[in-house]
């Protein structure tokens, strides 16, 4: 059964297409220019992400890490996802971590994780009122809007985190 739900998520990626969020290759740019480590982390298993970064044109050069489902014990709300991320991606001070997430379940496990910065965006599956019940440092419109909150926007908020933890979108 598995297989022949990769097999249709295959077909449908390639037939049909895959859009990342807008503004999210940008804020990926921005950061990363700025010497900011960008991480994703997802609940899918690593060939249907591998599928899903090779249609976004993502699967080279676009992140510094890609973390799994199937790389952890345990998905969301626990915290392994981020940690895998930020060992992936060469960060091991948690407290310079910024999550960025879609779901209560993703701001959950950033708490869990005691990251600095827990963002939740509205671009994605919850909404403003299911967000601001779980904990957070930030809620923005979207992922075009994280890099602002660091030295790429004209007031600054804090110093750039270590490292940030997306999901792919």
């Amino acid at each position: 059964m598995y297989g022949s739900f990769q097999a249709e998520l295959r077909r449908r990626y390639r037939s049909e297409g895959v859009w990342a969020l807008p503004g999210a290759e940008l804020a990926f740019g921005a950061l990363r220019a700025a010497g900011i480590r960008v991480a994703l982390n997802t609940g899918f298993d690593q060939e249907i992400t591998g599928m899903l970064l090779e249609v976004l044109g993502w699967a080279h050069g676009q992140v510094d890490a890609v973390v799994c489902g199937d790389q952890v014990a345990q998905g969301r709300p626990a915290p392994y996802l981020i940690f895998r991320a930020m060992e992936a991606a060469g960060c091991w001070r948690v407290r310079g971590v910024a999550t960025v997430g879609d779901t209560a379940l993703d701001l959950q496990a950033g708490d869990h994780a005691g990251v600095r910065w827990n963002i939740g965006v509205l671009s994605g599956a919850h909404d403003r009122r299911t967000l601001e019940r779980a904990p957070h440092t930030h809620l923005l419109g979207g992922v075009a809007e994280v890099a602002a909150l660091w030295g790429l926007s004209p007031e600054p908020e804090a110093p750039p985190p270590a490292a940030v933890s997306l999901p792919p979108g």
